[in-house]
């Protein structure tokens, strides 16, 4: 099943730091359902969110999501 007609994750910028980096993104889509929280189909939705990414050994070793 879609979710969304149209949808689109844009990173908006990268920040690298001592053993992890932050990713933060945009969030933009049309839905193509009504969901049971009220958003309804055909309705627009932004989000804003970032993701976290710790890393041990050169791996990633844990992930942190926001939004």
């Amino acid at each position: 099943m879609d979710y969304f007609s149209e949808r689109k994750q844009t990173v908006e910028f990268i920040t690298h730091r001592e053993g992890e980096s932050e990713v933060r993104i945009s969030y933009w889509a049309i839905a193509a359902v009504d969901f049971p929280n009220g958003i309804n189909k055909g309705q627009e939705i932004e989000l804003k969110g970032k993701s976290i990414f710790k890393f041990t050994d050169s791996k990633i070793s844990e992930i942190e999501d926001f939004s």
